[in-house]
């Protein structure tokens, strides 16, 4: 009776010797997120020791025809739209 509703190639241990390796999967993948999140923080930090040695920003495609300007005691990249009859 229940081999018309289960039909497998697969044994009994087959099957759980699959489902026992889903927790390392699952290890896996956490370890793969943790490495994902470290290597962003060290992204940061480097752009943050770069600036600090530099007393400059970071600047990306985003600053594309910005300036730079002292903004609150640092540097701050910022649009100027015009200056002295000039439009930028």
């Amino acid at each position: 009776m229940p081999d018309q509703y289960y039909q497998s190639t697969l044994t009994g241990q087959q099957l759980d010797e699959a489902f026992s390796k889903l927790g390392q999967v699952d290890e896996s993948a956490a370890a793969a997120a943790a490495s994902a999140q470290a290597a962003a923080q060290s992204a940061r930090d480097a752009r943050q020791a770069a600036e600090s040695l530099t007393g400059l920003p970071a600047v990306t495609e985003a600053d594309n025809g910005k300036f730079l300007r002292v903004a609150g005691g640092v540097w701050a990249a910022e649009a100027v739209p015009s200056a002295e009859e000039a439009s930028f």
